[in-house]
């Protein structure tokens, strides 16, 4: 079985390259890329997504282009397995609508707020 893979998908460059450090030392099992375009994103999981065991994304919401919510309905009208695929929220959005939203897509496994932390991702790593 492969590695799991964490996709940190962001258009904030320095937000990925940090939480790509901090994501690295709590989960040093998963191998970790980072987009800052969503829709590269979205082509890397459609046409490699067979090559990992699961697939983690920390998703953020508000980007140019295709924002986060844009690129969870394109996700769900893609043939992937969903059922390996589990999406964690990571936003500056303290929004209570952002937060209702989130809760309606079945693949999103929780909403995290900025700044992403180590001991946020130990809260949530069980669900990983």
């Amino acid at each position: 079985m492969n590695n799991p893979l964490l996709l940190l998908v962001d258009d904030d460059r320095i937000s990925n390259l940090i939480n790509k450090r901090i994501v690295g030392k709590v989960f040093p099992k998963y191998e970790i890329m980072d987009f800052r375009d969503p829709k590269q994103a979205l082509a890397f999981i459609e046409s490699g997504y067979d090559n990992f065991g699961s697939l983690c994304i920390f998703l953020d919401i508000n980007m140019p282009e295709l924002s986060g919510w844009d690129f969870m309905e394109i996700l769900n009208k893609k043939i992937v397995p969903k059922d390996k695929i589990h999406i964690y929220i990571l936003s500056s959005s303290i929004n209570d609508l952002d937060i209702q939203k989130a809760e309606e897509f079945a693949i999103v496994k929780a909403y995290l707020s900025k700044p992403l932390t180590i001991e946020k991702l130990l809260n949530i790593q069980k669900l990983l």
